[in-house]
C-alpha cells in the first residue's frame, strides 16, 4: 500500500510455482456443476484452523450469485448471469494500451446503468503504477467512495507466473488476497479443459489442507490457504469465462465490497492475459 496504517495485515508464506501450459483448442460448452440457486444465503463452511486467524464476519445477503458466466456483447462488453436467461450485470472493458486496461461493472445490462465499481490504473509511490478499484458511496454500506489497491508482486523470473495482490478491509482488519494462475481442481470444476486464475485468502490457512495438486483438499492452495474465487476460461463459443465464488467468498462472509473487488480484479486479470 502507499501509506502504512495502524491496522494489522494478515500474511502467509509464499506459494510454490504454478506453471501454465498453452491453452487448448476451442471446444463445445460443457455442462457446469450444479450449485444451490436459492437466495445466496447458504451457510459458511466450518472455520479452518488459521495461521494467523482470519477475521470472521457474519454472512450477509449478496447481490451476486455464487456462479455466473460472461457472455460477450462484443469484444470488450459482456453481460453477466447464471445463464443466458438470467443476465443481471454489464461489464465494460476499456483497453487503452497493452498495460492499461480499465474495467467497469454496471448494475444492469445497459451501458448507462449505475456503476457498482471500476478498476483503473494510477500512479504509485512504491511502484511505477498500481491499479485501484473505486467503489462508489452506497447508503448503508459505504459513506464515501472507497479505494481498494492492487499491486503486481515481483517474483523470480524462473517462477514464470504473474501475481497480483488486493488489500481489502474485512471486519476492520486489512487482509491480503492474491490472484494466481491455476489449472487446479477449483478451475477444473467448470470443465476438464478449463484454465484460469484463483483468488487466495492469505490469512486463512488450514492445517493438512495443502500439498500437491492431486492430493490436497479442494478449495485450498498448496500451502493450505483458502481459495475464495475462481475465474475460468472454458474456451466455449457461447461464453467467454465463468466466475465462481468459493468458501467464505461464496457464503457472503467477506462482504459485498470484497465480492465487487474480486469480480473486477478477476476480469481485469483475464483481460490482460491475451486469452
Amino acid at each position: 500500500m502507499d501509506e502504512a496504517d495502524n491496522r494489522p495485515i494478515r500474511e502467509g508464506p509464499p506459494p510454490p510455482p504454478v506453471l501454465d501450459d498453452p491453452p487448448p483448442p476451442y471446444i463445445k460448452e460443457e455442462e457446469l456443476p450444479s450449485y444451490p440457486s436459492a437466495n445466496y444465503r447458504e451457510p459458511a463452511p466450518g472455520p479452518p484452523v488459521p495461521a494467523p486467524a482470519p477475521v470472521l464476519v457474519p454472512a450477509a445477503p449478496s447481490r451476486f450469485p455464487p456462479v455466473f458466466n460472461g457472455y460477450a456483447i462484443d469484444s470488450w462488453n459482456f453481460h453477466l448471469g447464471a445463464s443466458l436467461s438470467q443476465k443481471k450485470f454489464r461489464l465494460s472493458v476499456v483497453s487503452i494500451s497493452l498495460d492499461t486496461v480499465f474495467v467497469y461493472l454496471h448494475d444492469g445490462l445497459g451501458a448507462n446503468d449505475e456503476i457498482l465499481g471500476k478498476l483503473v490504473k494510477e500512479d504509485c509511490s512504491s511502484q511505477h503504477y498500481h491499479h485501484v478499484i473505486w467503489l462508489p458511496a452506497v447508503e448503508g454500506l459505504r459513506a464515501e467512495e472507497e479505494p481498494i489497491l492492487m499491486h503486481y508482486l515481483q517474483e523470480p523470473r524462473m517462477m514464470n507466473r504473474e501475481l497480483y495482490e488486493l488489500v481489502v478491509d474485512i471486519g476492520g482488519v486489512e487482509e491480503r488476497f492474491q490472484w494466481r494462475p491455476s489449472k487446479g481442481k477449483e478451475v477444473k470444476s467448470v470443465g476438464k479443459h478449463a484454465i484460469g486464475w484463483k483468488l487466495v485468502r492469505m490469512a486463512a490457512q488450514q492445517a493438512g489442507a495443502g500439498g500437491w495438486r492431486k492430493k490436497r483438499s479442494e478449495g485450498f492452495s498448496s500451502r493450505g490457504e483458502e481459495v475464495v474465487a475462481v475465474l475460468a476460461l472454458t474456451f466455449c463459443e457461447t461464453k467467454k469465462f465463468t466466475f465462481l465464488f468459493l468458501g467464505s467468498g461464496r457464503s457472503g462472509a467477506l462482504g459485498e465490497t470484497w465480492q465487487t473487488a474480486a469480480l473486477l480484479s478477476g476480469v481485469w486479470r483475464w483481460a490482460i492475459s491475451g486469452y
